[in-house]
């Protein structure tokens, strides 16, 4: 009983970990195309939000795992509203068709609350500081 249990849990966690990097294509590949449709590049865009253009492009090509703080920093860079950047992203990825409005809502809510921080300089340390680790 306990192994299946066990494997329960391993299969959930490797199905989040999958949808998870599913988003995080979807959301590289959502601000990539905002971005060439505004004409902008990306050495631009990363100095409008404030982090490197390298990384601008890690996030665009799906390898990159940027913050929430980062990725309202780039919306904000492309005049986009954070909660649209999510869930243009969730909308066109298909392995998140099956998310319960209840779980839509609070991501809305969440995006929103970061985004009005990040706009008054508030940063995710400051929020939630992660842990220090140890040697």
């Amino acid at each position: 009983m306990d192994e299946r249990i066990a494997s329960d849990k391993t299969a959930r966690l490797h199905d989040l970990e999958e949808k998870s990097r599913s988003l995080l294509k979807h959301v590289g590949m959502y601000i990539r195309s905002r971005r060439e449709s505004v004409g902008m590049s990306q050495r631009e865009m990363a100095a409008r939000a404030g982090i490197g253009k390298s990384f601008v492009h890690e996030i665009e090509t799906g390898v990159g795992n940027p913050t929430w703080t980062q990725l309202s920093k780039l919306s904000y860079a492309l005049g986009v509203p954070f909660a649209e950047c999510i869930f243009q992203a969730w909308a066109s990825d298909p392995k998140h068709e099956d998310m319960p409005d209840s779980v839509r809502r609070r991501v809305a809510a969440l995006s929103d609350a970061i985004s009005q921080l990040s706009e008054i300089g508030v940063d995710e340390e400051s929020i939630a500081p992660r842990p220090a680790v140890r040697s």
